[in-house]
């Protein structure tokens, strides 16, 4: 597992798209999309990698795993995402990818994520992360705005 930049980001979007994708094995955030199976707009995802932090994992020259985060430069960071493709589950990737977020941001006082599926909240709590008592993931989705404008 690594950080990217530069060139590599460009494999990134193409595998990015994996996460929109039925075909490509990653999972797919079903809570969010459109009735119109359009195309998503790869510049929007290159966009978005580019204004994220990135740790990747690859087998030669495959892309089997992808972390992305955001913060604010000092106190709080956020898991956007942790994906890893199911032929490569359960090797310990997933936690990894998430080790080296924690050890980007130990200085930071917060390091939060909302898991898209409650079946992965006891995966984060085994690398220490806590429920926040009394808090609820809220979420407005828009997913028009990321189909490509003809």
């Amino acid at each position: 597992c690594r950080e990217v930049a530069g060139a590599e980001l460009t494999v990134l979007v193409t595998s990015a798209m994996m996460r929109t994708t039925q075909n490509a094995g990653f999972y797919i955030d079903k809570s969010c999309q459109s009735s119109d199976r359009g195309q998503t707009d790869p510049d929007k995802l290159y966009t978005a990698l580019i204004n994220s932090q990135r740790i990747t994992a690859w087998e030669n020259n495959k892309l089997v795993g992808l972390a992305r985060a955001l913060d604010d430069g000092i106190l709080t960071a956020y898991i956007h995402y942790v994906l890893v493709n199911p032929k490569y589950q359960g090797r310990g990737i997933a936690s990894n990818l998430v080790e080296m977020i924690k050890n980007k941001y130990k200085d930071y006082l917060y390091i939060e994520l909302m898991p898209d599926e409650k079946k992965n909240v006891n995966f984060y709590q085994k690398l220490g992360f806590n429920i926040v008592k009394e808090g609820t993931p809220m979420q407005l989705c828009n997913p028009e705005t990321m189909k490509v404008k003809l």
